[in-house]
């Protein structure tokens, strides 16, 4: 029962990092997957007890007044997990979701429709801290890597290795690349100004009519660039 309170407390918790959260009291009416999950702890707990029937009643009347569904089997960790929006999410009862992981709108956790044995697993395992974007479908018995990102409307046919994007139909895994400081990395050119031969520009403000003449004399790739030209063509300054 312990666990039930833990999972419930930690749900609110990551709702409070929601920007879109202006009072706390919004909890309790703003956050149809809050209760979702408040309901599928409470029946989850139901239904590891073996109680005949009534866990899946609730999540019927949870589907009903939240369109979020949610089987009672499902293991939803206790370290809190976010349902933001909710509407047509659905987690199927062999699903596994990792703490942490933010669940958005019309997300799917389902089987493949291949015959499996009952009691052996045909949903989706969610690691931890993962963001499954809008429409995403997880299909099949399927391992999810921590802190894996799936693209809006994403199916995910296979497992996805940790700290991957995961985009397209179906969907292909690429490592998350921290991109660098293109400014940190930007070295200064070696410029010259050069005067022209026969065109002089008086018409422009004199910062342009030195922009206009400068030249790079290296690049890292050895390639020379007219910024002068570049800059001119940009203003579409006629040149007297």
């Amino acid at each position: 029962m312990g666990n039930v309170w833990t999972g419930i407390k930690n749900d609110a918790l990551i709702i409070l990092a929601d920007p879109a959260l202006d009072w706390k009291v919004e909890i309790l009416f703003a956050y149809p997957g809050f209760w979702a999950l408040f309901w599928y702890r409470i029946s989850n707990l139901l239904f590891v007890w073996r109680f005949p029937l009534l866990p899946r009643i609730i999540m019927g009347v949870v589907r009903l007044l939240t369109a979020i569904d949610i089987h009672p089997g499902a293991k939803i960790s206790k370290g809190g997990v976010f349902i933001d929006h909710g509407a047509g999410v659905v987690i199927g009862a062999t699903s596994e979701i990792g703490a942490g992981t933010t669940v958005y709108h019309q997300v799917t956790l389902g089987a493949s429709g291949k015959p499996v044995a009952k009691g052996e697993r045909r949903h989706p395992i969610v690691g931890k801290g993962c963001v499954l974007g809008a429409g995403t479908k997880l299909i099949g018995a399927i391992q999810i890597g921590d802190g894996v990102v799936t693209g809006a409307n994403s199916v995910v046919t296979k497992s996805i290795e940790p700290f991957c994007t995961a985009v397209g139909v179906p969907a292909k895994s690429r490592p998350q690349v921290t991109k660098p400081d293109i400014v940190k990395k930007v070295k200064t050119a070696e410029l010259t100004i050069v005067a022209p031969p026969s065109k002089k520009i008086s018409s422009c403000p004199l910062e342009f009519q030195e922009l206009a003449h400068v030249r790079t004399k290296k690049c890292d790739n050895h390639t020379c660039l007219d910024f002068g030209n570049h800059i001119m063509d940009g203003l579409d300054v006629p040149l007297q």
